[in-house]
């Protein structure tokens, strides 16, 4: 027969009815060694190709993609309007012309603060523009008569 004092049966009942324990074990080291930092080995985007896409002269139908730029180095000019990002886009059928223009701008447009920013002393600016010029328009008719 065992003889148990009131100490020894109140450990013996907590550890039966306590959850096991978790065990602290040693971790392992690393069995490679760790190599130096790499760097510089992200993934290269592709160029925009932000550049002129028509040349001079050239036919081009309505809503085409004349330049795409990042700031304003060619500005619209007759027949061009400005889409997203500085596109200029031609507004109706035509011959691209480009040109060399001195201007003063409207001071509640854009393209004020802009050079402002740039040019600060003077209002005149000069810029290079891009046209469409549509064709003439040569009206052919037949007389039928004359009264």
């Amino acid at each position: 027969i065992l003889l148990l004092n009131r100490g020894m049966l109140s450990n013996l009942l907590r550890s039966l009815l306590s959850p096991p324990s978790a065990k602290v074990t040693a971790a392992r080291g690393a069995k490679v060694k760790a190599g130096k930092k790499m760097r510089n080995n992200r993934k290269t985007t592709s160029g925009k190709h932000r550049t002129i896409k028509v040349e001079d002269g050239q036919w081009v139908e309505q809503n085409t993609i004349l330049a795409t730029q990042n700031t304003f180095n060619f500005y619209p000019g007759q027949n061009v309007r400005v889409g997203r990002y500085k596109t200029l886009n031609s507004c109706s059928p035509g011959y691209v012309k480009f040109c060399v223009e001195q201007f003063t701008p409207r001071h509640d447009s854009n393209i004020y603060s802009v050079m402002k920013a740039r040019n600060p002393d003077n209002d005149k600016i000069i810029g290079r523009f891009i046209h469409v010029i549509p064709p003439p328009n040569i009206n052919r008719f037949r007389l039928i008569s004359f009264s």
